[in-house]
Order: structure tokens, then C-alpha cells, then sequence
């Protein structure tokens, strides 16, 4: 059995949700920015939305990041999420 090994890049914009601006004639900050490079990068890939705890319940940056890189809630932090990316073990 072959198997193959492809290279991707997980870009995790955490942060980016926000709500609509009424001087922004009711859109969000993403909606109304110039993003090109985004809209690029969106047009050549595979994007959505993920609900890592459940859905509708809303993890902190640590825990969402760290639950997209196979941690549990709990071992969530940001020196943990760090090393989790590197494949070593946290010390803290």
C-alpha cells in the first residue's frame, strides 16, 4: 500500500468574527475591508467554520486553537498550543 504525503498550511484567523458597524452601513470590519491576499488565498482553498467544543459554545483562543491542533480544553494554553504546533512536550 502506497501512501501519499501532501503538504498543507492551516491558517487559523482567530479573532476575525465580529459584528456589524452601523458607520460601516451595517457590515462587519472584515466585510468592509479591503482583503485581497484573503479573498486569494480563499479562492485557492478549503475554508469553514468549526465548532471544536460544541456547537455554540464558544472557546477562548487557547482552547479553540489548541483543540484544532488535537488538544483537550483542558490542556489548552498558550505555551502548550505553541509547543503542540512543534511536536514537543510542555514543561509548564
Amino acid at each position: 500500500m502506497t501512501v501519499s504525503h501532501q503538504k498543507c498550511a492551516l491558517l487559523i484567523i482567530d479573532g476575525l468574527g465580529d459584528l456589524p458597524v452601523p458607520e460601516l452601513g451595517g457590515k462587519t470590519p472584515l466585510e468592509a475591508a479591503f482583503t485581497p491576499v484573503l479573498d486569494s488565498l480563499a479562492d485557492g482553498g478549503l475554508y469553514g467554520l468549526v465548532d471544536p467544543i460544541i456547537p455554540g459554545e464558544i472557546p477562548n483562543t487557547h482552547s479553540g486553537a489548541g483543540m484544532l491542533l488535537g488538544l483537550l480544553p483542558e490542556q489548552a494554553g498558550r505555551c502548550r498550543v505553541r509547543t503542540a504546533r512543534l511536536d514537543r512536550k510542555s514543561v509548564v
